[in-house]
């Protein structure tokens, strides 16, 4: 195994989800990469799953064993724990697109905050903001926002002071207004705050119930840890 190889698998194999990531790390190119690495898929350490034209490599795919050096877990085992193949690879390119925005993200939140876990929201990412954890509502209607029923609502419900949601390029201004008539809705005076992040720069625009005007709020060199 070439020193490059070995040096990423030991240190910095917990940011890799796909081939074409790992071969950049290592400096080869895939071709070189998988050739490199066929002991490990040969002794199932490692495999390779496709989904929507990208490659993504996935440790122990039978499971850890419960003994031995073992490889840290890395970004693309995280997401299949629950979640198919293409799900994972659909939030893994919302988390791709969020780090190319300047976020620091965490897979699946609730690990963290159990009263989050209590909202019935499966919240795939958080972003961090301010040094704080924050639940990230991903590809929800702007609707969905001000719907007394929905995520959004459930994570309030649930103790939470601050939500994201990633909103599509050029639909900032339905999301804002939808953000504004939930918090027009709530009959006691919260201090929860709302982060709408437009792609693709997911720079925030943050919505508070005392707002009388929104406006985008540069937090650049804050939300990163």
């Amino acid at each position: 195994m070439q020193a490059s190889v070995q040096a990423v698998l030991e240190n910095g194999f917990e940011h890799i989800a796909t081939v074409a990531e790992m071969a950049a790390a290592c400096g080869l190119s895939i071709d070189e990469l998988v050739r490199d690495l066929a002991d490990l898929f040969d002794a199932g350490v490692l495999s390779i799953e496709a989904a929507e034209s990208e490659l993504y490599v996935l440790p122990y795919p039978n499971g850890r064993p419960q003994s031995g050096k073992l490889l840290i877990s890395n970004v693309w085992e995280q997401l299949r724990a629950t979640r198919s193949v293409l799900d994972a690879s659909r939030v893994c390119r919302s988390l791709r697109s969020l780090e190319r925005g300047g976020w620091s993200v965490v897979v699946d939140p609730s690990r963290w905050n159990s009263r989050w876990e209590t909202s019935g929201v499966q919240l795939s990412l958080g972003v961090v903001a301010g040094g704080v954890l924050v639940p990230a509502l991903l590809g929800i209607g702007a609707t969905d926002v001000s719907s007394a029923d929905g995520p959004l609502s459930a994570l309030y419900r649930a103790g939470a002071t601050a939500v994201a949601v990633t909103c599509p390029q050029h639909a900032l201004e339905s999301y804002v207004t939808e953000a504004r008539r939930w918090f027009l809705r709530q009959v006691t005076k919260t201090e929860m705050v709302l982060l709408i992040l437009e792609a693709p720069r997911y720079q925030p625009v943050l919505v508070r119930q005392s707002d009388t005007a929104v406006d985008p709020v540069n937090v650049v060199g804050h939300h990163g840890v």
